[in-house]
């Protein structure tokens, strides 16, 4: 005992002899001629106490280790990291681990268990404010530099299997002390509630019940998706908003930029009104400035560069828009060239855009998972329209087409404007929202809107209207307290690219294909030698004043099958129906008329003033079959 006392080494309880911090204070104050000596002290009394020699080994190996670290400068957090000054220290030592430079540790019985090579704590818990789910961000120190912007599920740390994926950050976990990890993290997580407070988080821009993403002070981002977590930061201010509003305003001298511009201003608006998305799209040949067009518009949010910034590729799928538009939410979404996609596909992306909420799948649970949703106007370009004659009449209803006849931007400097652009950008969005939010203003924007929806609505239908009508709104109050002084956006300006009632509507575009391809095949329809073999496909007659087309059933489902391909027959002849374009026998679409003087099952098709001309001549000749009268159907000898 003496001798012990006389090396600096006092006896020791057995709990002594396998704590951290008492091994580290005798060996702490041992001078370095005794160190040996201390330590053979040490090991002799973990025999005698039962201990092993490989852990009482151990135990000593870290200390020493932990010793020579604390004699050498300390490598500490950069302030940058946000990381509590609390988890900062080596002295940091709540739940029983030993923490340091060097790793941590725990004891398990008899034995020093290594939980983690390096420093490691949860720092912050993010609360979805939209489903309540949270995610813990994670901090730690390897080779000398702190990382914190690892954010991840709580499944992912309270599991063993999940806890593995840490280690594509960096962090060095395995099998072996996996589980050892978890109940550490867990443990600092509970004995420091008051540190590592949940704050609010989202996952997307846009409003929200603490403001409008990401200009809400009380809001982060959760950082979960890692390209839309770059994206995230493209959203902000940079350099001189001087420099944009006067570049912003020289735009606004042509019409075509002014309202791309106003649609990334209305899309703010879409929420605050309760109307659905729309979408603006630019086409014509290449060089025309379409692309600067969007960057122009883009730079209201923020960076706008067509590779690298919030204007997203038209080479997507559904599946790839579904969750890029939930992210922007309330946001203007861009996109840049569709030419890569066919028009079914054109047709299929506009129709789920404009629709508001992404496909309904399941989980592997068998429970429904959560579905995307937004509420913004899309911009996009392409060297052709997004509509074609057959495509749906939602299609035609839901986007505005602008095809300039010349360069958008006049005679401006295309690669000065997208320069600008690039270094000024992200000052409008902000303001708007910050006008929005004053008393009275979406009183005094409703009426307004009114008045414009009144001016337009002879000229199109609802949802073009209401389209429109939001953009000279927002356009006028983005003028007013933005730009000031920039060129006005009227119902002139925007009512020559808004479709008319007829375009919109898909039955009257076929209607239209439909007495073309009668014409190409005129001589089917009249008494003209048409060669052996062939068959006539029907006739043009008149009936109480109208000029008809009866053509044998066989037949208008072939031009629908071969010509149309995407609209049944029945809902074509519903629609003439509708529109009293179509002559039937009650109860039924089909007509009987007499022809050849053989009673026949037709459609009789009525051809508008429009269209009747076409046909004249051909209508005059068949005057002389004035006994071609319609029967009833008990005359049919079938």
């Amino acid at each position: 005992m003496d001798k012990l006392k006389s090396i600096g080494c006092p006896q020791l309880r057995r709990d002594e002899l396998l704590n951290f911090a008492t091994i580290m204070s005798i060996l702490k104050n041992t001078h370095e001629k005794d160190e040996i000596a201390v330590i053979d002290a040490l090991k002799q009394q973990a025999k005698a106490a039962g201990i092993s020699l490989r852990d009482m080994q151990s135990l000593i190996k870290k200390v020493r280790t932990e010793l020579s670290k604390q004699s050498a400068p300390v490598i500490s957090a950069p302030a940058t990291t946000a990381l509590p000054e609390e988890f900062q220290t080596s002295a940091f030592n709540p739940c029983g681990y030993e923490i340091s430079e060097s790793g941590i540790y725990t004891y398990i019985g008899e034995h020093i268990i290594q939980v983690c090579p390096h420093p490691i704590f949860p720092v912050e818990i993010l609360r979805n404010i939209d489903s309540g789910n949270e995610k813990i961000r994670i901090a730690f120190l390897r080779k000398g530099v702190w990382k914190s912007d690892i954010v991840v599920d709580r499944i992912d740390i309270s599991s063993g299997a999940r806890i593995i994926k840490l280690a594509n950050y960096g962090i060095m976990v395995n099998d072996e002390n996996a589980r050892y990890l978890i109940k550490y993290l867990c443990d600092i997580e509970v004995n420091n509630e008051q540190l590592i407070k949940p704050i609010n988080a989202t996952s997307h821009l846009g409003y929200t019940k603490y403001g409008f993403v990401p200009y809400a002070d009380n809001v982060v981002y959760d950082l979960s998706d890692g390209d839309n977590k770059r994206r995230f930061d493209l959203y902000r201010e940079c350099g001189s908003y001087d420099v944009w509003r006067e570049m912003q305003i020289k735009c606004c001298d042509h019409v075509i930029p002014r309202i791309v511009i106003a649609a990334g201003y209305a899309s703010l608006l879409l929420e605050k009104f309760g109307l659905n998305p729309f979408g603006v799209h630019l086409w014509g040949d290449t060089g025309k400035g379409k692309s600067v067009a969007i960057m122009a518009s883009a730079s209201i949010y923020g960076y706008p560069s067509i590779t690298d910034g919030i204007v997203y590729t038209g080479n997507a799928t559904s599946n790839g828009l579904e969750p890029r538009l939930s992210f922007v939410r309330n946001c203007c979404f861009y996109l840049d060239e569709l030419s890569l996609l066919s028009p079914k596909q054109i047709d299929n992306m506009i129709m789920l855009t404009m629709q508001g909420q992404g496909k309904m799948r399941m989980a592997r649970t068998g429970n429904a998972r959560e579905s995307y949703y937004w509420n913004c106007v899309m911009v996009t370009n392409a060297e052709m329209p997004v509509t074609n004659d057959f495509a749906k009449g939602g299609v035609f209803n839901r986007i505005i087409q602008l095809c300039p006849d010349k360069t958008v931007f006049g005679d401006m400097d295309l690669p000065e404007i997208a320069e600008t652009f690039k270094k000024n950008y992200g000052f409008g969005a902000k303001r708007f929202i910050e006008v929005l939010e004053t008393p009275t203003c979406l009183e005094i924007l409703a009426d307004l809107r009114k008045k414009y929806y009144s001016e337009i609505i002879p000229f199109t239908e609802d949802k073009q209207a209401n389209a429109a009508s939001l953009l000279l709104v927002a356009y006028e109050l983005a003028n007013t307290y933005i730009y000031h002084d920039a060129a006005p956006l009227t119902p002139e300006d925007i009512i020559p690219f808004v479709h008319s009632r007829n375009e919109i509507s898909q039955i009257m575009r076929v209607y239209d294909k439909f007495i073309d391809w009668v014409q190409a095949n005129y001589k089917f329809f009249d008494e003209s030698d048409i060669g052996y073999g062939q068959q006539k496909y029907g006739q043009l007659t008149i009936r109480d004043g109208d000029e008809y087309v009866d053509i044998f059933p066989h037949r208008l489902d072939e031009f629908m099958r071969d010509i149309v391909q995407n609209m049944p027959t029945s809902q074509f002849l519903a629609g003439l129906r509708d529109r009293e374009l179509l002559k039937t026998s009650p109860g039924k679409l089909q007509f009987t008329a007499r022809i050849n003087n053989k009673v026949q099952r037709i459609y009789a098709i009525r051809l508008t003033c429009n269209t009747s001309k076409v046909l004249q001549k051909g209508v005059t000749e068949q005057l002389k079959f004035e006994n071609l009268i319609p029967i009833d159907d008990e005359d049919l000898p079938f």
